[in-house]
């Protein structure tokens, strides 16, 4: 009889790893807790990855989990990609999402208060494969002008006066391998003419894509084909005799590092004005949001 079971042991199909992970901290007011996790699927294989966070302050939590991939490949204003939990007081936010993978992943983990700060704990969990902290950071939400965080999303939001059209470049790397690599960009504005996003790698000038007011708020899946790093500009045009607002949000796939012009791809985050710079690890204190969201597919859930 066991040699029988030996048997069965050794050709018995192997069951996929899970893995999970501590994550705890404090968010104060003004800032979001980012966390950016590799996730190496191995084979290609269902999964659930799952974070619970606790929070003891009346303050509340806020908690959303993203799939990088999913997201930068997708055009819907309501992507599957993404998944938000709020408690508006002292309780526990869960947020997961699934699907089948292979290979490497990345995800990211981010954590906000409602009021003036909220402490969390809790785990994040995966049904499946193994799963790596590579970078956290914290971003500035009430600065306008360009901010990134943990080298996969930037934003960007400024009033635009008259007919002026006000620019903000930005770099993604691409690597030393040819590839095409899709990207997400959402946008939305009030008194804006037009919005345009252009590659001027090299100084030459492409238009990848031109969305007009009638038609925000907007997302798409922009390509990007080739090597190395590629600069990209936005414009945003406003309207003659009036002042307006614009925001944009950049979402970029496993492993394409997205920075300000010349910054590097650290991976860290830097903002216009604050010069708060990243790289705590969980656990450490750190801060909220409270102006308006700049990436426009993250809403609440029903």
């Amino acid at each position: 009889m066991r040699k029988f079971l030996l048997i069965l042991l050794l050709f018995a199909p192997a069951l996929a790893a899970q893995d999970s992970q501590p994550l705890s901290g404090t968010v104060p007011s003004g800032r979001r807790l980012s966390y950016l996790y590799a996730v190496d699927f191995g084979a290609s294989t269902a999964y659930s990855i799952a974070c619970n966070l606790n929070t003891a302050s009346g303050n509340g939590l806020l908690v959303r989990l993203l799939d990088l991939d999913s997201l930068a490949g997708s055009g819907s204003l309501t992507p599957t990609g993404i998944d938000e939990s709020v408690v508006a007081g002292a309780g526990t936010a869960n947020v997961s999402l699934s699907g089948t993978y292979s290979g490497v992943h990345e995800f990211v983990i981010e954590v906000e208060s409602g009021g003036a700060g909220s402490n969390f704990n809790g785990t994040v969990t995966l049904s499946a494969g193994t799963l790596a902290l590579s970078t956290s950071d914290q971003l500035v939400l009430a600065t306008t002008g360009f901010k990134s965080s943990v080298g996969r999303l930037a934003f960007w939001n400024q009033a635009v006066f008259g007919s002026a059209i006000v620019a903000s470049s930005f770099e993604i790397d691409l690597g030393t391998v040819p590839t095409t690599k899709f990207f997400r960009f959402d946008v939305d504005a009030t008194n804006i003419n037009d919005v345009q996003v252009l590659e001027t790698t090299g100084g030459s000038s492409t238009i990848l894509a031109t969305i007009g007011q009638a038609a925000m708020p907007d997302a798409t899946s922009l390509a990007l084909t080739g090597t190395g790093k590629r600069t990209l500009r936005v414009n945003v045009r406003g309207l003659i005799g009036t002042s307006g607002f614009a925001s944009w949000a950049v979402t970029m796939p496993t492993g394409v590092a997205v920075t300000r012009v010349g910054e590097g791809s650290t991976g860290s985050s830097k903002d216009d004005e604050s010069g708060c710079a990243a790289g705590p690890a969980p656990g450490a204190p750190l801060a909220l949001a409270g102006l308006p969201l700049l990436a426009l597919w993250r809403r609440r859930k029903a």
